[in-house]
């Protein structure tokens, strides 16, 4: 006997609410999962039992195993990596993240993936000839190692910051502690580390600057969270007009529907 769909039935973590426009045809229906995520459903899934989720759920099915495996690593040896912890943060695939530690003493976060398939077997920048301390007095490894040119990557922090903002990497990191190596605007933890992945992560910390045609250090604002996707520095690089902020404030505390309707 064919099941007929009615809002407020439950199909595993799937919620009906409503019906929805047809795709392809086919009846669909507005679900609400248990994790609060809204998504339109094909009526067959549900009934069949093809789709339970909002995805969620395969993706913690997918995150256990790599979390049960995960666990077994830590202490173990990947070529000349020693996998020290394993970090909160999971790929796309739900892969996750381990904090390794080179035998020249770098550390970095390296994939799950790069480990097991022996992609990653080191830093890349350690060697016999390496010295630990660069000419400028930069200790190597809590920056992260070298870059593959072999220059410390402290230092080409310092170069990138007198080329793009006018600042030297001591005021840099000046200005980062006097935030407590906080975001200055939501208060995020930042990493004091250059060259740590950035792809979507928002703990990355980058300088922020009022964009002008010189570099200058008068320019200079504060450290924010940044990252490629995401992060404040992103997002303030995109409506730092003061004026333009302004308003927007008034219009978030006084938007005209709520005048209009009298919600």
């Amino acid at each position: 006997m064919s099941v007929r769909i009615k809002p407020g039935m439950v199909f595993e973590r799937l919620t009906v609410v409503s019906k929805a426009d047809k795709i392809n045809l086919r009846p669909a229906w507005n679900c609400v999962c248990s994790c609060g995520t809204g998504r339109i459903i094909l009526a067959q899934s549900l009934k069949l039992g093809v789709t339970k989720s909002c995805g969620c759920l395969h993706r913690e099915i997918i995150v256990g195993k790599f979390k049960e495996k995960a666990g077994e690593q830590l202490g173990k040896q990947f070529g000349k990596w020693v996998v020290t912890d394993l970090l909160p943060r999971r790929a796309k695939n739900g892969g996750v993240y381990f904090l390794c530690r080179c035998e020249c003493g770098a550390v970095r976060e390296v994939s799950s993936d790069s480990l097991f398939n022996g992609r990653s077997k080191s830093c890349g920048n350690c060697g016999v000839k390496v010295k630990p301390v660069c000419k400028m007095g930069h200790i190597v490894a809590d920056w992260g190692g070298r870059s593959p040119s072999g220059s410390c990557k402290a230092c080409v922090k310092h170069k990138s910051l007198l080329r793009n903002y006018g600042i030297t990497l001591v005021e840099y990191l000046a200005i980062g502690e006097f935030q407590g190596w906080k975001c200055a605007i939501c208060d995020k933890p930042l990493d004091r580390v250059s060259g740590l992945p950035g792809f979507g992560r928002s703990g990355r910390a980058e300088l922020d600057h009022q964009h002008a045609k010189e570099v200058d250090r008068k320019y200079a604002r504060g450290v924010l969270c940044g990252g490629r996707w995401s992060g404040c520095n992103r997002k303030i690089g995109r409506i730092d007009d003061i004026v333009w902020l302004m308003r927007v404030v008034h219009y978030l505390q006084y938007p005209p529907a709520k005048a209009v309707l009298g919600t």
